[in-house]
């Protein structure tokens, strides 16, 4: 979609959305191996407002954004520093107007869906850690990235996987693309236990630190489900030609099959860096790491498909991929909807594919589940309403 774009010199400037969670984390350690060849302009964070003020402090970015009203040491902190403090929603998506050559947009949820947009009408590469943009409008984001020459990267490790096997090749080469999972902590719960799951049993991912509501997603395989539709935006090949498999070690990240026979797989340590490594840089390989892959260690590979009824929320998925139209939003927001009640204890782990299923079906939403909205005022539109359905249907009950 088009080539990064530097400001002359070899630095490149890279502004980072969603700088205290745990992708921004992950891309800051990589600038900080990495200090001739990023400068960090922009960042920002929801509410975090110690750990902005820290990184405030390290990286001295022209500007930072706090979502919430922000304290008195972080404005005095931003002001020693020499950086543009701003608060609220409106700073937060006009930040994307800076100048930057690279953007990480690690924010969560479907919210990011208008940073995305108006980080993509740049001409700059915008690395998209908000999986939720795409599925909710990736056919928007395509148009805009097309229009202003914005390369979009994918950053999940399965996709940013597929991406670096598809270099140099082209889709007609290709019989089928796979993404891997780790079955959650849940793969071998006997089925009658699934009642009885608690939000802190949930969020304990076996292989990776990630934040509540993906470690939830990963338990019921949503975020399996939501990274299939991901894949179809990023490969587009037919539906059959995407697939998940349950790998347990969490070591092969994905896997083409190519129409003569061949099979390549791109393998790497469960660390976040290595996939945000080749987003930020895709035609350099850029050193860091200590943690080599040993396969030695690891000892065995084990694949195995998806279980559909330990992981129903998966299967839903795959029914909104099939659907298209508005059917990937619904999933979306009603999936958002259900993970915030169950983790506030207010719903069972079974209730969220219940709750995520109704919405799909419900005749309220019918009208919209054929049709791709136009607008990203649609998508709000739709969203907001899937997600006030699903806040009744609760209380209600």
């Amino acid at each position: 979609m088009g080539a990064c774009v530097s400001r002359g010199g070899h630095m490149k400037d890279i502004g980072v959305f969603g700088a205290t969670g745990s992708i921004g984390a992950s891309t800051l350690q990589v600038v900080r191996e990495q200090p001739d060849e990023f400068r960090v302009v922009v960042l920002t964070a929801h509410s975090r407002q110690q750990k902005l003020a820290e990184l405030i402090q390290e990286f001295k970015p022209s500007l930072a954004v706090i979502e919430e009203k922000p304290a008195e040491e972080l404005v005095h902190i931003a002001k020693r520093h020499g950086c543009d403090l701003l608060e609220g929603r409106k700073a937060l998506l006009d930040a994307a107007e800076y100048h930057m050559d690279i953007a990480m947009h690690a924010l969560v949820g479907s919210a990011g869906l208008e940073l995305a947009l108006r980080l993509a009408r740049k001409p700059m590469r915008l690395c998209l850690a908000n999986k939720e943009s795409i599925v909710c409008g990736g056919h928007l984001l395509k148009a805009a990235a097309s229009l202003s020459g914005c390369q979009v990267m994918p950053v999940d490790s399965e996709h940013n996987a597929v991406y670096q096997l598809l270099e140099g090749r082209g889709l007609e080469d290709v019989a089928r693309i796979t993404i891997t999972a780790s079955g959650g902590p849940f793969r071998e719960l006997p089925l009658d236990a699934f009642a009885s799951i608690t939000p802190e049993q949930a969020v304990k991912h076996p292989n990776w630190s990630m934040g509540a509501k993906i470690s939830v997603d990963s338990a019921t395989m949503m975020n399996k489900g939501l990274e299939l539709i991901e894949a179809a935006y990023f490969f587009p090949v037919d539906q059959n030609q995407l697939q998940a498999v349950i790998h347990p070690q969490s070591i092969i990240h994905g896997l083409i099959e190519l129409v003569d026979g061949s099979c390549l797989a791109h393998l790497s340590e469960t660390n976040m860096q290595v996939p945000i490594r080749h987003a930020l840089s895709p035609g350099k390989r850029l050193a860091g790491g200590q943690n080599l892959l040993d396969l030695m260690r690891v000892g065995q590979l084990e694949l195995y498909p998806v279980e559909e009824e330990r992981y129903p929320c998966f299967s839903l998925a795959r029914q909104a991929l099939a659907h298209a139209g508005g059917a990937p939003n619904i999933l979306n927001a009603a999936n958002e909807v259900a993970v915030g009640y169950f983790l506030a204890g207010k719903i069972g782990f079974l209730d969220i594919p219940k709750l995520v299923a109704k919405a799909l079906g419900a005749a309220e939403l019918a009208q919209w589940v054929a049709s791709e909205a136009g607008t990203v005022e649609e998508v709000l539109e739709l969203d907001a309403t899937t997600r006030g359905l699903v806040q009744f249907w609760v209380k209600e009950d």
